[in-house]
């Protein structure tokens, strides 16, 4: 096939122009030429006007937008330029503004403070250098109430835009306000004070009284200011206030801390842990106690203050290494220099890899190292005291050479009253010890003496059981556990002092052995002086200052080193050795003889006094005498009941006088002294015998009634039966205030013998003294067994 060839169009520049009737074929050709350079000039012409128009619109509505942006700027920060604007607009097309404050003057602004009450206080010129707000500086001004609090901070700015930035007076906007108050008192003097304080101080609010500025090139980003005020009371004065930030770029005031100093320090920019800026150190510290608090600042998202001062803490662990969390628990623990050292080991191990070595662990560091700093110049000084010198150390984790001064101390009360008043400083440091190290010698002798200080002796042996170390080791702590047992003793005794009160049967010896007895280191030989003898008084009960004790003694415990010192105090004795022998008669007539303890001593369970005296008193006219009866006389006293007759007690209650004859007629028919008939109340009530049978009546129960005491005898008890009586003594009943019996020396108590009641002046009931078989007894009435004891 034979293809067709296209035609192909001509371009534009080829189309063939016409030929104008009379021209050559080169004169057509060049007029096209000419035809194409004026289109072509044209053209580039008409683009290049477009062009211009294009970038003039442009341009002007970036102008037009960018003014748009500046005047609403402009009345955000500035409301009142609306007010010039205004002036030169049309009033139809006025912009409606209302003012949100007066621009004023100085001295305007410090009338209008006064005009609500307040007072204007000190103006301060807001200048920072490192600022990129230029011009003229914003003004503090501190307001305060009338008498003379700060109340508030307020921030003004000086207008420069508009007709008032071109008047020669300046006029200010107020641009931050903010109120202050102080802190809770409870707060300021909670650092002087512990848990059981009665005094925790009160919810008041205490003032702020003075602003301050911290002046220093290298501070963080912005002013730092310092309000204050101080806290007094009797000897204590403790300065207090508020950490005030101004950021200038925003014009905005923060409160950012709350502090307080018992010591008197104002807080203090520090460049403690590397950072960027430097660190606010708080000092709290009290006399041998470091306690400080450190802040770092950080940034936070916040654009009117975008920094804050965060706490160091050092219950925050941020690795799980146990070379680092034993650094923090001994740090909590307040063991500083130990807790140092751990940490700078721990250091060590990681370097300085950034993931390892993190910037909260160089806060704690540096919070650490501070306080190991202060134990360590405490622990290295000389101190007058004993007591001083061991806490120093234990406070600084130094257990050995604290235990090394209890050990050559000769006199340790001040000592033993430090471990005893512990609050819970060195508590808290034994067991941070312990749970990084339990088997440490030192910090387990230390915490023994402080539970046998606070708790006995019993509770610091049961608690070492708890904790492993070599039997070596174990006798040397005993040994520090009976020193501080000796000290615990001697302070106890100069409070313990009290006037011997003593009751005890009485024998008569011949041979004295010194040695078995104990007696202080000045007291005299054991001699008698001419006329005298040895009694040996075996002790039925005694006072020991706080309660009376009765034999068998079993919960006495003597300490070697002063059980002569002990005892005698005790007993009393060595406030007053003096004592009296006495013995009754048939009658009941008391003899009694005087002597005076010279030595003491503790058998088993009973304890035994060895006197020196006057012979004993010896029996007369009225037969034989009691067992002798020692007695400290003057601080016990006897107690003589009333008397009455049985037609009396009758008269009064009658009730009572038949059952209380109803219940003897019935003992003595139990005991076997009444056989066959017996008479009735109402006849023995007719009898003469209810004339002149003498009844004795006295509180024995506490109960404020009296209990009535019935001494029998051979002729009183044949007249009651009508028949003789083989009754050989005079056996004592005691009945209560309703009639029953209570004590009878007929039945149950036969074989003793009610000798004499006395008081034992401690608010209880009266006691009896019951002469046994063996000896005497001091018996009291039980209300839980509701029987004499």
């Amino acid at each position: 096939m034979v293809k067709k060839a296209h035609k192909m169009p001509l371009q534009s520049s080829q189309r063939s122009t016409p030929a104008s009737p009379g021209l050559s074929r080169s004169q057509t050709e060049n007029r096209r030429l000419l035809l194409y350079q004026s289109g072509a000039k044209s053209s580039l012409w008409t683009r290049w006007i477009a062009g211009c128009v294009a970038w003039i619109l442009v341009l002007g509505a970036a102008g037009i937008t960018a003014g748009g942006i500046w005047l609403s700027a402009q009345l955000l920060l500035h409301p009142d330029t609306a007010l010039w604007i205004n002036q030169y607009l049309p009033a139809w097309t006025r912009i409606p503004v209302q003012s949100r404050d007066p621009l004023l003057t100085l001295p305007e602004i410090l009338a209008a403070i006064r005009r609500v009450g307040l007072v204007p206080g000190e103006i301060m010129p807001l200048t920072d250098p490192r600022s990129v707000r230029k011009g003229r500086p914003n003004l503090l001004i501190v307001v305060l109430n009338p008498r003379g609090q700060v109340v508030e901070l307020r921030v003004y700015q000086p207008e420069t835009q508009g007709p008032y930035g071109s008047m020669k007076e300046q006029y200010f906007w107020p641009v931050s306000q903010i109120a202050v108050s102080g802190p809770e008192e409870s707060f300021v003097i909670g650092p002087l004070v512990n848990a059981q304080s009665a005094n925790q101080g009160s919810s008041r609010i205490l003032p702020l009284t003075t602003l301050q500025r911290f002046e220093d090139e290298t501070l963080p980003p912005g002013l730092w200011f310092n309000l204050t005020g101080i806290w007094s009371q009797a000897d204590h004065t403790v300065p207090y206030g508020t950490v005030v930030h101004y950021n200038p770029d925003r014009a905005h005031l923060s409160l950012m801390l709350q502090w307080t100093s018992p010591g008197g320090q104002l807080p203090q920019w520090r460049s403690l842990t590397g950072n960027k800026f430097p660190d606010l150190l708080l000092d709290q510290t009290i006399g041998l106690e470091p306690q400080y608090s450190l802040y770092q600042v950080v940034p936070r998202r916040f654009l009117p203050n975008p920094i804050h001062l965060q706490p160091v803490a050092l219950n925050e662990a941020a690795s799980g290494s146990r070379v680092y969390q034993n650094a923090l628990i001994l740090a909590r623990g307040g063991l500083w220099s130990p807790a140092l050292e751990w940490m700078r080991s721990y250091k060590r191990q990681v370097g300085n890899n950034p993931k390892l070595w993190k910037p909260v662990m160089r806060g704690q560091l540096a919070l650490i190292e501070i306080h190991a700093t202060f134990t360590q110049t405490q622990a290295e000084k000389s101190w007058a005291g004993v007591s001083d010198q061991v806490l120093a150390n234990l406070i600084d984790g130094r257990w050995a050479r604290a235990l090394t001064v209890y050990e050559k101390a000769e006199d340790i009360s001040e000592i033993t009253s430090l471990l005893r008043s512990d609050s819970g400083r060195i508590r808290k440091r034994v067991t941070a010890a312990l749970r990084v190290r339990p088997t440490q010698v030192e910090v387990q002798a230390w915490g023994a003496l402080l539970i046998q200080a606070r708790q006995g002796k019993a509770r610091a042996i049961a608690w070492l059981q708890q904790h492993p170390r070599q039997p070596a080791a174990t006798d040397r702590i005993y040994r520090l556990l009976d020193k501080l047992e000796v000290s615990m003793y001697l302070a106890r005794a100069a409070d313990d002092s009290h006037i011997s009160q003593i009751i005890g049967s009485a024998v008569l010896v011949r041979g004295v052995d010194a040695r078995a007895w104990l007696r202080p280191a000045s007291a005299p030989p054991l001699t008698l002086d001419k006329g005298q003898v040895w009694y040996q008084i075996e002790v039925v009960a005694f006072q020991d200052g706080i309660r009376w004790r009765r034999t068998p003694f079993t919960t006495i415990k003597l300490i070697p080193a002063v059980a002569s010192q002990q005892l005698w105090t005790l007993l009393g004795i060595d406030a007053d050795p003096n004592i009296t022998i006495s013995a009754w008669d048939e009658a009941g007539e008391q003899q009694t003889v005087s002597a005076i303890v010279k030595a003491a001593r503790l058998n088993g369970n009973a304890i035994q006094l060895l006197a020196a005296g006057e012979p004993p008193p010896k029996a007369g006219k009225q037969g034989k005498l009691s067992k002798p009866l020692a007695m400290t006389v003057t601080a016990i006293q006897g107690v003589e009941p009333s008397s009455s007759t049985l037609m009396e007690v009758n008269q009064q209650q009658p009730e009572l006088a038949r059952k209380l004859l109803q219940n003897l007629l019935q003992e003595l028919r139990n005991t076997g002294y009444l056989r066959g008939r017996a008479p009735s109340p109402e006849d023995i009530l007719q009898q003469e015998i209810s004339t002149n049978w003498t009844i004795q009546q006295v509180d024995l129960t506490g109960n404020q009634q009296p209990e009535y005491i019935v001494t029998l005898d051979a002729p009183l008890l044949t007249s009651l039966l009508g028949r003789k009586s083989r009754l050989r003594s005079r056996p004592a009943l005691i009945f209560s205030d309703i009639g029953n019996l209570l004590y009878s020396e007929l039945g149950q108590e036969a074989g003793y013998s009610l000798t004499t009641i006395v008081d034992l002046g401690d608010g209880g009931a009266n006691a009896l003294i019951i002469e046994s078989p063996t000896g005497y007894n001091l018996w009291r009435w039980s209300l839980k067994r509701h029987r004499f004891l």
